[in-house]
């Protein structure tokens, strides 16, 4: 009884502790994402549709993947 108390605390907090390293990935490919857009679009003497294609298709690039694994199906 005590061993299931806790492997239930212990993955409780393995849980809380696996959303947090998930938030702050999204966070840090977010802001290098927005950094690097932000150098194309500034970079680009006439901002053109291609260019505005490059960076809504390096977004769906990046963040879908990760969006389809962590949100996407639930699996237990």
């Amino acid at each position: 009884m005590l061993s299931m108390v806790t492997g239930n605390i212990v993955n409780s907090y393995k849980a809380k502790e696996m959303k947090f390293s998930i938030i702050l990935r999204f966070v840090i490919l977010g802001a290098l994402w927005l950094a690097l857009s932000y150098m194309v679009v500034a970079t680009a003497k006439p901002i053109t549709l291609y260019t505005w294609f490059v960076v809504i298709a390096s977004g769906i690039i990046i963040f879908a993947p990760m969006y389809k694994k962590y949100f996407g199906s639930k699996r237990k």
